[in-house]
């Protein structure tokens, strides 16, 4: 299955498909369901890629 990654639109809490907790502020990588797709149409989640973390430079 297709896995894409969302996060949810600033201001909104978004349960995960099974309701078992809250979509990551930060976004998460998600299985592109039905449930998904009408988060999207409904502007609930932005669709997005994780943002990087700048690591430090060993010396």
């Amino acid at each position: 299955m297709e896995k894409r990654f969302v996060r949810p639109a600033p201001g909104l809490l978004v349960r995960l498909e099974d309701a078992s907790r809250h979509l990551d502020p930060a976004g998460e990588l998600v299985p592109w369901t039905s449930y998904w797709r009408r988060r999207l149409r409904d502007q609930s989640i932005i669709e997005g890629r994780p943002l990087r973390v700048r690591r430090k430079r060993r010396r």
